[in-house]
């Protein structure tokens, strides 16, 4: 869908009820204007009082805040101002894909159910879990690639946590992949490999024979 394509008619009496206080607001502008315009002439001619005049100019002002109110309700809403009815549209607020439509026709929709979830899909996110003791090697920039099938999907590294996870002991790092064709959904699972730019010369050992001491790793290296 585009932003701002129509998806679902709703029917509120809510909405209806604001949509009947914007025409009462709107009527007493129109009789709040006239009033003070009579009383601005009366004025003129010393007929009436400075304070009937600014009595009017409160009244007016008044009746404008109440149809401001009522017309940015109706605005947020994707309401028509028009005359009362209670239906109004819902519009896409993004372009993008329909990934899910929980909504019917005739369902009862309210604040907490979501009816439809849009996203745009050519761009996802891949969240990795990097262990504590390798967070530190981790930086933003830095490639991470994975295997789906026999697909390599490769993005740099746009983010990391600021913290580590209690439970799991693993800091999490964020990157950004293309996704054109649609291959990659959420929710996958892949293990996932990010180039922290090693040393040639840095002697690589099985991680099985790193022990931990106090704190510190350690290598047992068999004495000749």
């Amino acid at each position: 869908v585009e932003a701002g394509a129509r998806l679902f008619l709703l029917e509120s009496e809510r909405i209806g009820s604001v949509q009947s206080d914007l025409q009462t607001a709107r009527e007493r502008v129109r009789v709040a204007k006239a009033d003070l315009d009579r009383k601005l002439e009366l004025r003129n001619e010393q007929i009436t009082s400075a304070r009937a005049v600014e009595l009017a100019r409160q009244k007016l002002a008044e009746a404008e805040a109440e149809e401001t109110a009522a017309a940015s309700m109706l605005r947020i809403a994707g309401a028509p101002r028009g005359k009362p009815s209670g239906r109004y549209t819902l519009d896409a607020p993004m372009s993008g894909q329909v990934i899910r439509r929980p909504a019917v026709l005739g369902a009862l929709a309210t604040a907490d159910v979501s009816l439809a979830t849009i996203a745009n899909t050519s761009k996802m996110w891949v969240i990795c879990e990097v262990p504590e003791q390798d967070a530190h090697l981790v930086q933003r920039g830095q490639t991470l690639s994975f295997t789906l099938g026999s697909r390599e999907v490769q993005g740099p590294i746009s983010w990391l946590s600021p913290e580590v996870d209690p439970r799991t002991r693993t800091v999490a790092v964020r990157a950004e992949v293309e996704n054109p064709d649609g291959r990659l959904r959420a929710n996958q699972f892949a293990n996932a490999i990010i180039r922290t730019g090693a040393p040639e010369d840095a002697l690589l050992v099985p991680r099985d024979a790193i022990q931990r001491i106090e704190g510190y790793e350690v290598l047992f290296v068999r004495a000749k």
